[in-house]
């Protein structure tokens, strides 16, 4: 498989064969070899799914087959200009947050430092050890998947000094946008920024119409 590079807003991903939609795991082993890749920003293929059962609030974050977003570009973009979310239909979200690829993290156990518009953030320390359990579960979805990946991947970020954050929708904030629209889905698209400042994933993403990169393998002309 090629994996190429293109540029624009998270609609490019169609210009790319099912699939091949590079996610964040992916791209951070790739920027462990490639060093022109810690320069640049990325939309990832995966996808996350907010919701409220026995009254824990739960973030699930998908692969691309299970990405809402990218299943429904237009609604999801209409949805985003009016509100900032967007809210699947009940069955939509239920299949998808369901799937056996998810990885579900319990968002009251991340600890999460606000930051704004409803979001907050963990920091992946050099020590990843002193991570707790749900934290740990997150960060190595996102810089691993596997255990190896990811002390490699925290390994490179400790040693370029660049810090792993990462953003996802506060507990607090979820279960008043749903209560408040009357949903029990809510779902973000990804951010993956440069090597600028620090590591930032961010699974809180609502701006999907900001040109970024996205590596995949192209389609056939």
């Amino acid at each position: 498989m090629a994996i190429e590079e293109i540029f624009g807003d998270l609609s490019a991903y169609q210009r790319l064969k099912t699939g091949t939609f590079q996610h964040v795991d992916q791209l951070f082993s790739a920027r462990k070899d490639d060093f022109e890749l810690r320069e640049q920003a990325y939309h990832p293929a995966d996808g996350h799914i907010y919701t409220i059962q026995d009254d824990k609030v739960l973030w699930a974050i998908t692969r691309d087959p299970q990405n809402l977003i990218l299943q429904n570009f237009a609604e999801a973009c209409q949805q985003f200009s009016e509100n900032d979310n967007y809210f699947p239909s009940k069955e939509a979200g239920e299949a998808a947050f369901n799937h056996q690829d998810n990885v579900v993290i319990n968002l009251d156990d991340l600890e999460l430092r606000e930051r704004d518009q409803g979001s907050g953030y963990f920091l992946a320390f050099d020590d990843f050890r002193k991570l707790n359990p749900q934290q740990r579960l997150a960060a190595q979805r996102i810089y691993g998947p596997d255990k190896n990946s990811f002390k490699k991947n925290m390994d490179m970020m400790f040693n370029c000094r660049k810090p792993p954050f990462v953003f996802a929708l506060m507990p607090d904030y979820v279960r008043s946008v749903l209560h408040d629209n009357n949903q029990d889905y809510l779902v973000r698209g990804s951010w993956l920024y440069d090597f600028d400042m620090g590591s930032y994933f961010g699974g809180n993403c609502f701006d999907i119409k900001s040109e970024r990169h996205l590596h995949g393998e192209l389609k056939e002309k």
